[in-house]
């Protein structure tokens, strides 16, 4: 893609599912310059590929080409609301200072995207619904002066499905906290769920002279990645059954 695009790019691919939306964006990548980085929050099975976090998104260096599928799902699971549209604004003049730096991202609704976004694509591509998995994947593009129609044959784009998981599902870090929440509408659920990460805590490695505070549960939790929306009663229930040992 950098050795195509003279300029910082971004672009906008969005549809239903379907839609052929993350197949092109993978099209893209595998046809961009094999010597540039490529930073996805996908499994991309390209040699210069390589997962990226969005942190990572203000310190990428000069050439890299971005790939981010479902943008607003993975951005908006992992950085806080009131810090979302600060970030946003940062990554946004951060694109547009570096040269050659190149980001494709992709969404099913355009309107769930933040305007600012929007306004600075300089490419936004349409897919259309498709009437069999077969079917040829059918795009509008636009600059915001033209609009073109383009087709890539099924089998053209079945090349590039080996790159990438088709039914890969962008899932937002805070799962386990969300499902966390729900097992408190099912106290025995939620039960048997306390008694699991209690019992994976009494195996580590905790000094008996320890003091079993709340500082100390929630860095074993975070230890083995579980959510500390449980912690005050994980907290109660180890604290019990250590003491009573």
């Amino acid at each position: 893609m950098s050795a195509v695009w003279k300029e910082s790019m971004l672009m906008g691919i969005y549809g239903d599912v379907g839609s052929g939306k993350t197949a092109l964006e993978v099209r893209i990548a595998k046809f961009s310059n094999p010597n540039i980085p490529i930073r996805t929050n996908f499994d991309l099975k390209l040699k210069n590929a390589s997962s990226i976090e969005p942190y990572e998104l203000l310190t990428l260096e000069d050439g890299t080409l971005v790939c981010i599928d479902e943008f607003y799902t993975w951005a908006e699971s992992r950085i806080s609301p009131s810090k979302l549209n600060r970030f946003i604004s940062y990554f946004l003049a951060f694109q547009q200072r570096k040269r050659r730096l190149d980001i494709v991202h992709t969404s099913q609704l355009r309107s769930s995207i933040d305007v600012r976004f929007r306004l600075m694509e300089k490419y936004t591509i349409l897919g259309k619904s498709r009437d069999l998995p077969t079917s040829d994947f059918k795009f509008k593009i636009t600059n915001g002066k033209q609009i073109k129609n383009f087709t890539i044959s099924y089998n053209e784009m079945s090349k590039v499905f080996p790159l990438y998981e088709t039914q890969e599902i962008v899932m937002p870090l805070d799962i386990k906290e969300l499902s966390a929440d729900m097992l408190f509408f099912n106290p025995q659920k939620l039960n048997i769920e306390i008694d699991r990460i209690v019992n994976i805590l009494k195996k580590q490695d905790i000094p008996s002279n320890a003091k079993i505070n709340h500082t100390l549960v929630k860095d074993l939790m975070l230890r083995i990645g579980e959510p500390f929306t449980l912690e005050p009663y994980v907290y109660v229930r180890l604290k019990t059954l250590m003491e009573n040992n």
